[in-house]
């Protein structure tokens, strides 16, 4: 009983939404159909995608199967699994963690930002 309780709660937590703000992440640069998407906790039940708008793909070809990490802004409050995102404030290459493999990819809350409509 206590195993399925314990399901339970790690199902609910790995799925939590995201608010407006300012994060930090780390994740890997994916090509999914005739986009790219940064892909956090990839194969994971955490696994959450920011999906580059198309008129941001350029900037990202170089980093396309790598790992990078940056900040992004969501104005907007974002969707459970998948975000279309607009804003990347910074990018830059990362390398993956030999000591820590679990922690290679991460997304994280810096500030902040009220919602806008």
């Amino acid at each position: 009983m206590f195993l399925f309780i314990f399901f339970l709660v790690s199902k609910v937590y790995a799925l939590a939404p995201l608010e407006c703000g300012e994060y930090e992440f780390k994740g890997r640069v994916l090509k999914s159909k005739e986009f790219y998407d940064v892909v956090i906790n990839e194969k994971t039940m955490s696994e959450y995608r920011l999906s580059i708008l198309p008129e941001n793909i350029l900037a990202f070809t170089p980093y396309l199967g790598r790992t990078i990490k940056g900040t992004v802004l969501f104005e907007k409050t974002p969707e459970l699994k998948q975000t279309k995102v607009g804003k990347f404030l910074n990018l830059e290459i990362a390398f993956p963690d030999a000591i820590y493999p679990n922690k290679n990819t991460y997304i994280r809350k810096v500030n902040h930002v009220e919602c806008q409509k």
